[in-house]
């Protein structure tokens, strides 16, 4: 008798710890934060360059035509990839839909904004989303038309996840998701009028494939 409850109070014990550490474990189904090139966690209040990892230069807004000097230009701007190599862009914000959220994991649902100097044209036209969706015109381009910390507006919502598996390649995409994982699309480069705007698409092979890079430079914040 004595045996029999030796065994059966190790058992409960055996499957107590079984259970505990089945709680204690993490989660391997949470999704992974988000890196820069040098393998820091992105945080919702710092500002990140979109570097490629060859070919032209990083993530900017622009006219269509090269240049923010036009007087008669009209917000919004266009989302390009600079012409220029050395060109890094401008940097951006990543704010996640929760606003108390700090840190940037794959597959947030984030606003993605341009930082700017309030002295420049068009200084609160920022925030990215994706015009004319839904709709039968495509390809359905990226412009600087959204609005921020809006559940409602869809189109300017975004996630970042990994361009691919290995574990020490910090590259990464944009994905549009506006209903939910199962309507996914990649965001790739469309040259129009020698400009690479950024816009949906619907092949892999031309999937937009960057670096985030820490803006450490010291400038005004208009978050």
């Amino acid at each position: 008798m004595k045996m029999f409850i030796l065994l059966s109070f190790l058992h409960l014990l055996i499957a107590f710890s079984s259970c505990n550490a089945r709680i204690t474990t993490p989660n391997q189904l949470l999704p992974p934060p988000v890196r820069d090139n040098q393998g820091e966690i992105l945080t919702s209040d710092s500002r990140y360059f979109m570097l490629p990892g060859a070919g032209g230069g990083g993530v900017t807004r622009d006219l269509g035509n090269g240049t923010e000097a036009n007087s008669n230009f009209v917000c919004p701007f266009q989302v390009v990839q600079s012409r220029k190599d050395l060109d890094p862009g401008m940097p951006v914000f990543l704010k996640p839909r929760n606003n108390q959220v700090k840190k940037i994991t794959e597959s947030t649902s984030l606003n993605i904004k341009f930082y700017l100097n309030p002295t420049f044209a068009c200084a609160d036209n920022l925030v990215w989303m994706v015009e004319g969706f839904p709709g039968t015109q495509s390809p359905f381009f990226l412009s600087t038309n959204g609005v921020e910390g809006d559940p409602l507006q869809m189109t300017s919502w975004f996630q970042i996840k990994k361009f691919n598996d290995h574990p020490t390649d910090y590259s990464y995409k944009v994905v549009f998701c506006p209903w939910g994982e199962s309507f996914c699309n990649d965001i790739g480069i469309e040259v129009v009028d020698r400009q690479r705007r950024l816009a949906l698409t619907l092949s892999p092979n031309n999937t937009f494939r960057f670096l985030f890079v820490k803006d450490t430079s010291d400038r005004m914040s208009i978050i």
